[in-house]
Formats: structure tokens, sequence, C-alpha cells
């Protein structure tokens, strides 16, 4: 069992996994679900989107836009699955981004110099937002891809539109796919 938490993502997403199994099952999360949730499933569907971009939260957040299916259609829960989703990236984001530049600014140590030379760099100016939408557009969770864009140099306007397609057209397929394969 220590070796299966050896990899901190793998173990969140094995944590959240399991939170979301025994949520499912209970009865007072289902009354949750209900009561307030489905109650006002735009909110449901906008704290979904900001789950599912999670390690932590991929499945729970699965779970609840599953669950809006039959009160939304699938692009509204997309669209504002998409804005929740957004909100989860730029939190990674900034804090990515505040993060390398502390780093940066140290300067001496190895990882300063590297991250540095990175941000810097011709090649890896276009390829680290690049490889962060792709990841960010992969049915994985996001915080990998937003934490490349955040140590690019990426504008903070292009990441919010780059980050906002890619959650939509994410949530959309996922929305689809339940709804193809449930029949």
């Amino acid at each position: 069992m220590n070796a299966l938490f050896k990899n901190r993502r793998f173990g969140l997403f094995f944590i959240g996994a399991v939170v979301a199994i025994l949520l499912w099952l209970s009865p007072e999360f289902k009354m949750f679900l209900s009561e307030h949730l489905l109650a006002t499933p735009m909110l449901g569907a906008f704290i979904g989107g900001f789950l599912f971009v999670m390690s932590f939260g991929i499945v729970t957040g699965s779970v609840i836009l599953w669950s809006l299916t039959p009160f939304l259609s699938p692009f509204l829960i997309a669209l504002l699955a998409g804005l929740g989703g957004v909100l989860g990236d730029l939190i990674i984001f900034s804090l990515t981004r505040g993060s390398a530049r502390r780093i940066e600014k140290v300067g001496h140590s190895r990882v300063g110099k590297f991250i540095r030379t990175l941000r810097k760099s011709h090649h890896f100016s276009w390829t680290l937002p690049v490889i962060g939408a792709i990841l960010i557009a992969s049915p994985f969770p996001d915080e990998i891809g937003a934490a490349l864009m955040g140590i690019s140099r990426i504008k903070l306007w292009q990441f919010l539109c780059i980050a906002l397609i890619l959650d939509i057209a994410g949530v959309y397929i996922l929305i689809e796919g339940i709804r193809i394969f449930s029949l």
C-alpha cells in the first residue's frame, strides 16, 4: 500500500476516487445533490467543472456533471463546467507563475538558473504552452498543463481563452461519451 502513494498525484487521484465512490453510495450525498446542486443545476455544473480539473476532484466532478445530464443540455453543462474549470486552472496558473518568478529571482540555485534558461529559450517559449494545452485538453487533470503554461511567458488573457475552449471541449466530450455509452 505504501508503494501506491509514492506517486503523490496517483495517490490524490486514488483517494479522490474512493471518496467519490463512498459519496455516491451515501444517501446523504444523494440528498445533498438533489436538494442543492440539482435544485440549482447551473451552480452544480460550475462546481462540477471546478472539481473536474483537479486530481483529487476529477471523479467527484464527473459524477456531479453526469448527474446534471437529465436537467441541462450537454452544451450548457460544458459551458458552465468550462467556466468552473477555468477558475481552477487560473488558480494553478497563478500559483505556478508566482513560484516560477520567485525561484527565478533567487537565481543562484540550479533550479532558478534552469527556470530562467527555460523561460528565455526560444524553443520552449512556444512548446511549453503547446504541451500545456495538450495536457489541458486531455481527459486527465489539468494541473501539469496549467503549471507548464504558468512557467511559460504566455499572457493571462491568452491562457484564459485557451483554457476555456479546452475545458468546454473536454467536458462536452465527457458528457457526450457518458450519454452514448449509457444508452
